[in-house]
C-alpha cells in the first residue's frame, strides 16, 4: 500500500510540474502593468530566462517566452493591455539569460543583467532619448537601431559594434527606423503597404484611406499650354 501511495505521489508531483501556470525549468518573465505615464517592467527570474519584446503598431508591447521560458505563468505570448510610450525596462536578475528587444519605438531602453552569461540583442529599435544596457559576462549587439544618448555596460564580455561601450551622445547604427532606410520593419511595412504611381507606399492604418492611386503627372514642357495648367485627371479610388 505504501508502495502505491508513493507511486501516486510521484505522478501527482509530475502533473504538478507540468500544469499551466507553474514556472518551467527555463524560469517565468514577468510583465508588469503600464503606467500611468507609459512605462513597463519585464523582469526575469533566477533560472536561465530566453524572452523577447517586441512592440505592436498600436504601441502595445508583447513578451514573447523562447525554450520553454514562460510569461506571467503562461506558455503562450503576453501583450500589454495599453500602448507603452515612456520606458521600457528589463532586468533579467541571474541565470545565464537570452533577452532580445526589437521592433520598439519608444522614449527610454533600459535592459540590465549583472548576473551570469547572457546574450543581449537590440533591433530595428528608436529610442528618443536613453538606450542603457549592462551586461555582467556574454555579448551585446545592437543593429538597426538609433537613440538620443547612451550608457552601455559590457562587463567582462562584448559588444558589437565595439565602438558603443560606454557613454555616448545622440547617434545610430545600421538603418534605424525612420531614417530613410527604415530598417528591416519598415522593409516589412513597406511589402504590404499598397502603392501609388511613384512607387511610394500609402498608409494603410487610415479609414478613410483605401489604397488610393495617385496619377503621376506628365512630362510637360514648360510654357506648352500658353501659361495655363494642364487638366489632371482625379484620382481614382475610394475616399
Amino acid at each position: 500500500m505504501f508502495g502505491q501511495v508513493r507511486v501516486l505521489g510521484f505522478v501527482f508531483a509530475g502533473l504538478l510540474v507540468m500544469a499551466p501556470g507553474f514556472a518551467s525549468a527555463a524560469g517565468d518573465v514577468l510583465l508588469g502593468g503600464v503606467t500611468p505615464g507609459g512605462d513597463v517592467s519585464v523582469n526575469g527570474d533566477s533560472a536561465n530566462n530566453d524572452y523577447t519584446i517586441t512592440q505592436n503598431t498600436n504601441g502595445t508591447v508583447t513578451v514573447t517566452g523562447n525554450n520553454g521560458t514562460t510569461v506571467n505563468g503562461q506558455n503562450t505570448p503576453q501583450t500589454t493591455g495599453k500602448a507603452v510610450t515612456g520606458k521600457i525596462s528589463t532586468n533579467g536578475r541571474g541565470g545565464d539569460d537570452t533577452i532580445t528587444v526589437h521592433d520598439v519605438d519608444v522614449e527610454d531602453l533600459k535592459i540590465k543583467d549583472e548576473l551570469g552569461t547572457n546574450t543581449i540583442e537590440v533591433d530595428d529599435a528608436k529610442i528618443s532619448d536613453k538606450l542603457e544596457i549592462k551586461n555582467s559576462a556574454g555579448s551585446i549587439g545592437v543593429s538597426d537601431t538609433s537613440w538620443g544618448r547612451r550608457k552601455i555596460r559590457k562587463g567582462t564580455g562584448t559588444v558589437n559594434p565595439a565602438s558603443l561601450n560606454g557613454d555616448g551622445v545622440a547617434g545610430s547604427v545600421g538603418t534605424p527606423p525612420g531614417s530613410g532606410g527604415g530598417g528591416k520593419k519598415a522593409a516589412r511595412k513597406s511589402k504590404k503597404a499598397p502603392l501609388n504611381a511613384q512607387g511610394q507606399g500609402l498608409p494603410t492604418n487610415n479609414p478613410g484611406q483605401r489604397g488610393v492611386v495617385v496619377p503621376e503627372l506628365p512630362n510637360i514642357p514648360s510654357g506648352s499650354y500658353g501659361g495655363k495648367s494642364p487638366k489632371v485627371p482625379a484620382p481614382k479610388g475610394k475616399y
